[in-house]
């Protein structure tokens, strides 16, 4: 591919990225979820919702299930500790929203294994 079509690409791609925040984070607002970070997966269309490091813990868990109770998604489990994952199909398009709900957990379950205890 040569340099302008990826540029190209990237270009499409960072536009979707925010046209989706935007719309998706208008729609939330109006039914009082807070902002999510939105990304979008190309090959396949899929959406990730997260919530973000501005978020404290319990904040983080908050916007989350209340953006899984807006789109209708359900709890997900994720082999990373202290995250809780939510998934789902909103109108046959794959969304899934995670966040660091217990970051001490987390970060020792992401830690290299040399700093583990």
């Amino acid at each position: 591919m040569s340099r302008i079509h990826s540029r190209v690409t990237e270009a499409i791609h960072a536009g979707m990225i925010a046209g989706i925040t935007a719309q998706l984070n208008q729609l939330g607002q109006a039914a009082g979820c807070a902002p999510l970070t939105w990304s979008i997966r190309l090959e396949d269309w899929h959406i990730s919702g997260q919530a973000g490091a501005e978020y404290s813990d319990d904040e983080a868990a908050e916007a989350l299930e209340a953006w899984a109770d807006l789109l209708g998604l359900t709890a997900h489990s994720l082999a990373v500790a202290g995250t809780d994952t939510y998934h789902g199909l909103v109108d046959g398009v794959d969304i899934e929203l995670w966040g660091v709900t217990d970051r001490d957990a987390f970060e020792q379950d992401t830690a290299p294994a040399e700093d583990r205890p």
